[in-house]
């Protein structure tokens, strides 16, 4: 076999040329490997050589499978640093410090963080997608929206300013179909009195609440486009000496509704209005009926 003097086998790495003089590797199979020039390939060429016997039929496949490999992880890493660029945090632990205050009005009792809002519109929609908040309050929404150039749509029984609509948002006034995101913050069940209409949830008893609650994720549900997310920021409360759970109760209408479960995150809850007014009274109360401090609010996050 005069393949061994061939010019072409002068090209080949070490462990190649060795494959070709003395295992019988196809000298065009060789030549193919090296045209690829790609480090997943040359690794996995390296292993399949080492202990293949028959390695002649499997080490091309090997190697195309590699750069397919190679190929899809650029992608990925492609994607990976273009959401990095932007700031979106992949972890399930947001720790932010404390709120920017650029968005919304940072003394609003029960207000969202800036940084939870930038967090949704930034990793799951794209510049100059709807984004609809039933739950205003201060407006936080609408400033982050404006700075990361999305469309916004606010609501909220009580607006606290010009460019909130007044909407009980059980009924939501907007096509189906129509948003790209909801963004839902709720108030955590009676711990904030906003208003004192009737029809304001956070006067409600636990089971209006919930029931009400329904009928606000029906409606986000509806004006969803398919595919596109719904956010509830929501804490756990303790009243009246009993812990209540209302990110396990919430999720469960959603799950009834058919939305889809995508995770959710824990947000750190540092230097809050409740705790900058009342201080160590809070923790006086918890001790006295053996549960904790909830310092950390939940970001759920369902699809439709």
């Amino acid at each position: 076999m005069k393949i061994c003097c061939d010019l072409d086998i002068v090209k080949l790495p070490d462990e190649l040329k060795q494959a070709v003089v003395e295992k019988a590797l196809p000298l065009d199979i060789a030549v193919q490997l090296v045209e690829l020039n790609n480090p997943f390939v040359n690794e996995k060429m390296v292993q399949v050589i080492n202990r293949k016997k028959r390695y002649e039929k499997d080490i091309l496949k090997n190697a195309l499978a590699a750069v397919a490999k190679s190929k899809n992880m650029k992608k990925k890493l492609n994607i990976l640093k273009k959401a990095t660029d932007a700031g979106v945090i992949l972890s399930s632990v947001w720790d932010f410090g404390n709120r920017d205050n650029y968005a919304g009005d940072a003394n609003f009792h029960g207000n969202a963080p800036t940084q939870v809002v930038e967090q949704c519109i930034l990793r799951l929609t794209s510049k100059d997608d709807l984004i609809v908040d039933p739950m205003a309050g201060s407006g936080t929404t609408i400033d982050v929206c404006k700075a990361y150039n999305r469309k916004v749509r606010a609501f909220d029984l009580t607006p606290t300013r010009k460019d909130i609509v007044e909407n009980d948002s059980r009924c939501i006034p907007m096509d189906d179909f129509s948003a790209d995101l909801v963004f839902l913050h709720p108030p955590y069940l009676g711990m904030v009195k906003y208003s004192k209409k009737e029809r304001d949830v956070s006067r409600l008893s636990l089971d209006e609440f919930l029931e009400s609650m329904r009928l606000v994720i029906m409606e986000s549900k509806r004006i969803l486009k398919k595919d596109k997310h719904l956010c509830i920021l929501v804490g756990n409360v303790v009243m009246k000496g009993k812990f209540i759970s209302l990110s396990r109760k919430l999720s469960n209408i959603c799950e009834e509704l058919g939305l889809e479960d995508c995770g959710h995150a824990i947000k750190i809850t540092k230097n809050s209005v409740s705790q900058r007014r009342r201080g160590k009274a809070i923790y006086a109360e918890l001790a006295t009926t053996k549960n904790l401090k909830q310092n950390h609010d939940i970001m759920l996050f369902w699809r439709k």
